[in-house]
């Protein structure tokens, strides 16, 4: 069975840019690259860079917006007395 060729594989340069963004952003969240709010945003990260976004500030833009809000308290309504 013949493999399969990737439709656009990543350049080196883009492997670059990803983890700079990735490992800047673990070290300022305090993520562990284990994480599973690590894995998380790097899939986005790729997906991001494969539709187009391949500046630094707009891929770290984006990471930041994805985790800005993730140790805030969840907003819980409360019960509605009846």
């Amino acid at each position: 069975m013949p493999f399969s060729r990737v439709k656009d594989p990543l350049e080196p340069s883009h492997l670059a840019l990803l983890q700079s963004v990735f490992d800047a952003i673990c070290t300022q969240y305090t993520l562990s690259k284990i994480d599973g709010d690590a894995e998380a945003l790097a899939l986005i990260l790729v997906s991001q860079l494969q539709n187009g976004v391949k500046s630094e500030a707009a891929l770290t833009e984006i990471a930041h917006k994805l985790l800005a809000h993730r140790n805030a308290p969840v907003f819980r309504p409360t019960e509605v007395a009846s």
